[in-house]
């Protein structure tokens, strides 16, 4: 009997487990949303911190790393800001069928300088 309850309780676990992790993209608080309208891209940071990003045609943001700028002196928008990019800005292949927007929120790197925290892509299909 106690092997049965056991065995309930793991499959209750395990099934609560599936639906937390079921729950929308869209009802996290950390996010930049990104939209194509027409020929430009355009993004809202909804999270709480200043976002940093990169848009591009390169699906591997280990490939634009060079790209990656952190911190108040470089490029960003502040919480609760739009931003319009324009397609034609990008360096995309003509047969390209998506672009991506990597974006990030910087952090002390501990020697007076700023890291990316993490890099986040959303892929927009064109």
């Amino acid at each position: 009997m106690r092997q049965l309850t056991a065995t309930a309780g793991l499959a209750f676990v395990l099934v609560a487990a599936c639906i937390d992790a079921a729950e929308p993209p869209d009802t996290l608080t950390e996010e930049l949303t990104a939209t194509l309208r027409g020929d430009s891209v355009l993004l809202h940071n909804g999270s709480t911190e200043r976002v940093h990003f990169a848009l591009n045609g390169e699906e591997d943001p280990n490939r634009i790393l060079w790209q990656l700028c952190a911190g108040p002196d470089c490029p960003g928008f502040e919480t609760d800001a739009d931003d319009a990019v324009p397609l034609s800005a990008l360096d995309l292949r003509p047969d390209a069928e998506a672009a991506f927007v990597h974006w990030w929120h910087a952090e002390p790197d501990g020697t007076g300088h700023f890291r990316p925290d993490s890099i986040r892509t959303i892929r927009l299909v064109l």
